[in-house]
């Protein structure tokens, strides 16, 4: 048969297999093998292409920081997700940090939880406010630093790219945030309400796994600023901003609400945009920005109160991105805020939906305590499924959604109500489509249809969520650069 069909219709009947059969199918022919490989059949199964769980970090520093949140079906598939398998760590005192295309941050590691690998790096450099202005040397503020560790915070973020020419390697980004007690130090030397921030050329260090060392590199920034170090100083709690990676270019939530995007090319090149909206625009008495990655590209998500006892709206913006020549003939990539979504959630509050999945009823998301309770984690049952062993850990189809709530019958009900507690969980990354933990349970909301979906019930966290990372698993092993591979 394989003599007797042309290499593209061979190729489409072998990209039908499951995932088993076709490594099978590498073993039969030599000619098979160069097909599979040369048009990443096979590949496409290992890439990080479905959404399969959340990793959820606790306000709660002393019982547990990480939860992961998913179906019993992708726990037995990704037992690594417990993250205790790393050796010397207690894996109740872990924290993710950041997330990248199935690679977790988790402190000073780089963590796979679907192959259980992970790499610990180098000590990370600690430069001063100084250096990132370019003073160079030791300013009068600097020397303090030492005695007062609330002036200068770094926050990592994490950048893999397995469809890159090395997809085994990662980069890993420094990034300052200026600390609430930098505007009331005595020996400042710098007029915070004149200073830009992000300086004109930044300057920071990037761990490069490639090298194995972290490296300074700098860009320079085209276009206007959005900001000063006094602006900066504004937000209330910037630990938590994300940062995201899409096309080549890595976006960063910064402390204004501003988005910086750096082009990770040789352009050497940032642009920053400013916040989609502000709270005297929208009257806001308190207000949430969340950046993520979907299907169009980059999204920012506001969840926000009127006042405090008044029902939460929430409004997502999709960042447009066109390519401009300058009059100089230079090209900048001109980027605008886009309204996407505009709601009131007191639909979703005061309703208790049904699970959507009636074949998923026992495998319904949960947060998953112990890998051991047969319980939380049933065996799978191959005999109820036949003989494919995917069958059993098909994915969640997040489109299979089909309430649309009535706004106007359903308000009443949330307004009798009067709590309101709503956790945006993110954004998914392939699909128009977000998330929230309610009171009444976990649900999908898509930001298309207007269509809701019941994933499980409530995500129960001791002291509650500060922020959660949307998991798609990585099946690639990262060979030598993992300490346990």
């Amino acid at each position: 048969m394989e003599e007797v069909l042309p290499d593209d219709m061979l190729a489409d009947v072998l990209g039908r297999l499951p995932p088993s059969s076709l490594a099978a199918s590498r073993c039969v022919r030599k000619h098979w093998c160069s097909i599979i490989d040369a048009r990443r059949l096979l590949r496409a199964h290992l890439l990080p292409l479905r959404l399969d769980a959340f990793f959820c970090i606790s306000f709660d520093l002393i019982d547990r920081l990480t939860y992961f949140f998913a179906r019993p079906s992708t726990a037995r598939r990704i037992p690594g997700s417990r993250l205790d398998f790393i050796d010397g760590e207690d894996y109740y005192d872990l924290e993710v940090k950041d997330h990248c295309n199935g690679l977790l941050l988790v402190y000073d590691m780089v963590v796979n939880p679907a192959t259980r690998q992970w790499a610990t790096l180098p000590i990370s450099p600690e430069p001063s406010i100084g250096y990132y202005l370019g003073f160079g040397g030791t300013t009068i503020m600097d020397q303090d630093q030492e005695n007062d560790d609330h002036l200068l915070f770094s926050r990592f973020y994490l950048v893999y790219d397995p469809m890159a020419e090395s997809p085994q390697h990662f980069e890993v980004f420094l990034f300052p945030l200026l600390g609430h007690d930098l505007g009331n130090h005595e020996n400042i030397t710098i007029n915070l309400e004149e200073q830009e921030w992000p300086p004109s050329t930044f300057r920071t260090h990037v761990f490069s796994s490639t090298r194995w060392r972290w490296e300074e590199r700098s860009w320079i920034r085209q276009g206007e600023t959005v900001g000063t170090m006094a602006d900066m100083l504004q937000s209330d709690y910037c630990m938590d901003r994300k940062a995201v990676y899409f096309l080549g270019a890595l976006y960063v939530h910064c402390q204004n609400d501003s988005v910086m995007r750096i082009a990770l090319s040789n352009d050497n090149k940032y642009q920053m945009v400013r916040s989609p909206a502000t709270w005297s625009q929208l009257g806001a008495e308190r207000a949430t920005f969340y950046l993520g990655k979907s299907e169009k590209g980059v999204y920012s998500a506001l969840l926000y109160w009127v006042d405090w006892g008044s029902c939460p709206q929430f409004r997502v913006w999709l960042l447009k991105e066109e390519e401009e020549e300058n009059d100089d003939g230079h090209h900048h990539i001109h980027m605008e805020w886009v309204l996407k979504t505009n709601i009131s959630l007191p639909p979703l509050l005061a309703n208790k939906l049904p699970l959507l999945h009636s074949g998923f009823a026992d495998d319904e998301w949960r947060v998953i305590h112990d890998y051991n309770n047969k319980e939380e984690v049933p065996p799978a049952d191959a005999a109820a499924h036949g003989d494919d062993e995917f069958a059993a850990d098909d994915e969640w189809d997040f489109d299979n959604a089909d309430i649309v709530l009535d706004e106007a019958k359903d308000n009443k009900a949330a307004e009798a109500d009067g709590h309101y507690p709503v956790d945006f969980l993110g954004f998914h990354p392939y699909k128009e489509i977000v998330f929230f933990s309610l009171k009444s349970g976990t649900i999908s909301y898509n930001l298309n249809t207007s269509k809701v979906q019941q994933l499980g019930g409530h995500i129960h966290i001791p002291v509650g969520i500060r922020t959660c990372f949307p998991y798609t698993p990585c099946l690639l092993t990262l060979g030598e650069l993992f300490e346990n591979s």
